[in-house]
């Protein structure tokens, strides 16, 4: 039995996430077509806030007079 390939959208979208988590540009999307260029835009655009939300997420609270410390929590 034959693997069917993902439909074109959704592999679009996927690597538009990949490329955004790369850290990639946005005006380097290798699609044309409307769809599939909105589609890469909008996964590009997912990973970024990901990228966003990871890092705020990340909190460091450095020392205090009486000892140095370091926290930090990662989500």
């Amino acid at each position: 039995m034959k693997r069917q390939k993902r439909d074109k959208v959704s592999r679009a979208h996927s690597k538009g996430y990949q490329a955004g988590i790369a850290g990639r540009a946005k005006e380097n999307c290798p699609f044309q077509a409307s769809t599939t260029r909105s589609e890469w835009l909008s996964g590009s655009s997912e990973a970024v806030e990901d990228r966003i939300t990871t890092f705020s997420m990340q909190l460091h609270i450095i020392g205090n007079k009486k000892s140095s410390c370091t926290v930090a929590f990662f989500m």
